[in-house]
């Protein structure tokens, strides 16, 4: 408040002259007046209103948080309820024996689709002997065994 006033005064060559240009006499001279007494109820009341209205915001927002808060809270427990009775119908005796029993069928319809002779796992395809371009396979005669190292390209 006195920094506003200040900034009025200052070009007021009235007071400075009576005052001999001293900013603190000026200030001293402004408090003891009636206008600085109702500036400053004004002050006053201007800031305990605003701090009023803040406390009021702050309480409003608190309060909505809490409210949140205490909704998240019921809705997980109302899903771990939720969780423990599912956990309940899922142990049951006459839903384990569906399981099982459901398991028992799939099986017995996996066994009955086998067919003899054939093996699990991957088959890989059947290998055939190269060909040369004239029609005889690589490697020579297959009922040919070469025996000596100097057969060897007799064989081929």
């Amino acid at each position: 408040m006195l920094r506003d006033w200040y900034k009025t005064a200052k070009d007021d060559v009235v007071l400075r002259v009576r005052h001999g240009g001293s900013r603190e006499a000026m200030e001293a001279a402004f408090v003891q007046t009636d206008e600085f007494h109702e500036r400053w109820k004004v002050k006053t009341r201007e800031q305990m209103a605003e701090f009023e209205w803040r406390r009021r915001c702050m309480a409003s927002r608190i309060k909505e948080e809490e409210v949140r808060v205490s909704a998240g809270e019921k809705e997980a427990q109302a899903s771990a309820r939720e969780k423990q009775k599912e956990h309940r119908e899922w142990d049951k005796e006459e839903r384990r024996e569906k399981r099982v029993g459901g398991w028992r069928d799939f099986m017995s319809t996996q066994q009955g689709k086998k067919r003899k002779g054939e093996l699990a796992g991957y088959k890989g395809p059947k290998l055939r002997p190269e060909e040369k371009k004239d029609g005889a396979t690589f490697g020579g005669d297959k009922t040919h065994r070469v025996e000596r190292p100097d057969e060897v390209s007799r064989a081929w």
